[in-house]
């Protein structure tokens, strides 16, 4: 089928975005930028050198430590990321559509994931730093202890080409969230859509120098790792590429997340639905043409189903329509680049060459003379060993492995260097769930395969280092400052309210605020934390109801004289067991505090010493002692 498409003439970057506005670049260096689908030029964009990057990394750096953006408040720069992901939802359309020109994504995956995630991503992280607490006020045994999240500082991120906007966004959102400043050093391979940053930024308003985009090839990345005025470096890409950044930025002490290769594997049990597992097929082992860092391009199978699945399997990547990605009809597009085509197909010649069998494709296809098209293709009886089933080959090239029983199915998932997807295919839930806790990877599903952007997302072994996403993404971009001072600032809190429960909810918080009111002496503060029917037991007995507990600790606190020191609590739902170091009127002495807490309130507290005669009563904190003696 043929269609019309409107594709604009030129869509020429020549110059770079830094410090807020755009800047020539210090040498001339082009590179075409070349539609994949077709192999027609579509725009020209310059190459930055190393003198580029620094400018960018300066600017970058003036804006953290000059700028307004170093002293706004989590609202402010959350108010910031709205408008920007307003201004990219504006864009996403002729975004989405860029992007699939430039790597063959087909059209619809691209709406969503280069079009839509962005500014989805952008969201998040504002409403996620929004309502987390940025500096906390903690009891320590000479006063108190001011705990900060500060930026990290100066952020060096380097995406790729597979899913440009996503993945350049999983680095820049949580950065700008946690207010620090940005420079962006996208993929050569798609020259053209990330300036579409550039553009939205300057309409919601981002200060000077808090994103700066610089393209540039391999030599400007490692600028970008090398810079003495870069703090942490956020890299996706390959494992080969990332060794080196991750030895550099070890020996400069640079903190840095790596997200890396994948080589996942689906585990289909005997008594997976077949209808289920070709349903989930395309997003767990064909997404984006599979050049997807999580494709499961191992499919492991029960030997019992092994010549079905593999039927199934075969007949599945026959059905796919390839052609241009902007056609609606097309369900596969080609490959990005004629040079990563041909890396596939390479890969495709390996294995006709090894003792595997080749069920469907192994080429190129037929009338698709233009563009980087690779055939969908099936390998069966292919060996763990081979390098099909060992090496990412980041194309439609599927090694099926057959297995004996779920024991072997684990092994032959965890005989991999890498670690990143996966996913187990069973009509028993619980007993997927079982094997997917056995596989050493960072992300698995159980009959389907959907990345969650609120989840945290990484690879274990040479898929990487560090978190993604969710809002464990955020904590990569903090550093903690603890300031010592006197316990004037756990008044300060506890007269405000803090510690009156306004805002404490989980059991975590409601217990934290317990100690923080006790430290400052705010009997009402902590009264207020019990329901009205709470229970309190402790070595002189037990109290009963809220207004009797109050009256104790009325009577019994003073701001400075008990200085609990909480070690880390052990959360079981609603239980909170806690070891403290108290120091009560000078004496040092070790507390176990066992709490139920209920819809933000205390409703059950035991006390028990853990230093009778100078000894431990308790071996551990986790398990409640109210059969012992105090």
């Amino acid at each position: 089928m043929s269609v019309t498409v409107d594709r604009p003439s030129s869509l020429d970057r020549t110059r770079f975005f830094i410090d807020g506005t755009w800047i020539d670049p210090v040498r001339t260096e082009l590179r075409d930028q070349i539609e994949a689908a077709t192999g027609e030029r579509i725009g020209v964009a310059a190459l930055g050198s190393e003198a580029d990057i620094d400018a960018a990394v300066r600017a970058a750096r003036r804006a953290l430590d000059e700028g307004p953006w170093g002293r706004t408040t989590a609202a402010e720069r959350a108010t910031v990321l709205r408008a920007f992901a307003d201004a990219l939802d504006a864009r996403a359309v002729d975004t989405a559509t860029l992007v699939s020109r430039e790597n063959g994504m087909i059209l619809g995956l691209s709406q969503a994931l280069n079009g839509g995630a962005p500014g989805a991503l952008l969201r998040m992280y504002a409403d996620i730093v929004e309502n987390l607490p940025l500096e906390s006020v903690r009891p320590s045994q000479a006063g108190s202890t001011i705990v900060r999240r500060v930026p990290v500082g100066v952020v060096g991120a380097i995406a790729p080409w597979n899913f440009p906007q996503a993945l350049a966004m999983f680095k820049i959102a949580p950065a700008l969230a946690a207010g620090c400043t940005v420079v962006l050093k996208p993929s050569p391979e798609t020259a053209l859509d990330s300036y579409v940053f550039a553009d939205a930024a300057q309409e919601a308003g981002l200060p000077p120098g808090v994103l700066n985009i610089v393209l540039g090839d391999r030599d400007a990345g490692a600028a970008l790792v090398s810079h003495p005025l870069v703090d942490k470096i956020a890299f996706t890409g390959s494992t080969e590429a990332g060794r080196i950044i991750g030895q550099e930025c070890g020996r400069l002490l640079r903190r840095s997340t790596l997200e890396l290769g994948g080589k996942s594997a689906a585990i289909v049990l005997e008594d997976a639905n077949l209808e289920t597992f070709l349903a989930g097929l395309d997003n767990a082992s064909f997404l984006n043409n599979s050049q997807t860092c999580t494709t499961q391009s191992r499919i492991l199978i029960a030997r019992s189903r092994y010549d079905e699945v593999v039927d199934a399997v075969a007949n599945f990547a026959d059905s796919y329509t390839l052609g241009d990605p902007l056609d609606p009809s097309v369900t596969m597009g080609p490959m990005a680049t004629p040079t990563h085509r041909d890396k596939v197909l390479g890969y495709i010649d390996i294995a006709k060459n090894s003792n595997a069998r080749l069920v469907t494709g192994g080429g190129r296809p037929d009338g698709l003379d233009q563009g980087w098209f690779v055939q969908p293709t099936v390998f069966a009886d292919v060996d763990n060993s081979d390098r099909l089933a060992r090496e990412e080959v980041f194309g439609p090239v599927m090694a099926l492995i057959p297995f004996e029983g779920d024991d072997e199915a684990v092994r032959m998932a965890n005989d991999s260097n890498y670690g990143l997807g996966g996913s187990v295919w069973s009509v028993d839930e619980d007993r997927a769930l079982g094997v997917a806790r056995q596989v050493r990877t960072g992300t698995i599903g159980l009959n389907y395969y959907t990345l969650d952007l609120g989840a945290p997302f990484g690879g274990f072994k040479d898929s990487g280092l560090g978190r993604e996403l969710g809002p464990e993404g955020l904590d990569p971009y903090l550093e903690y400052q603890s300031v010592y001072a006197s316990t004037r600032y756990l008044e300060s809190t506890t007269s405000a309210g803090a510690a009156r429960n306004a805002t404490a909810s989980s059991p975590a918080e409601v217990v934290a605020a317990y100690f923080a009111g006790v430290a400052a002496g705010d009997a009402a503060a902590v009264a207020d934390l019990f329901a009205p029917d709470a229970l309190l037991h402790n070595a002189a007995g037990t109290l009963s109801g809220a207004e009797a507990i109050g009256r104790m600790y009325e009577g019994g606190l003073k701001a400075g004289k008990m200085i609990p020191s909480p070690r880390t609590p052990v959360v079981d739902g609603e239980n909170v067991s806690v070891e403290i170091d108290l120091n009560a009127n000078g004496s040092q002495i070790v507390l176990g505090d066992f709490f139920t807490v209920r819809d933000g309130k205390i409703t059950r507290l035991a006390i028990y010493s853990l230093t009778p005669d100078g000894g431990r009563l308790l071996n551990d904190v986790g398990v409640d002692p109210s059969s012992r003696t105090p």
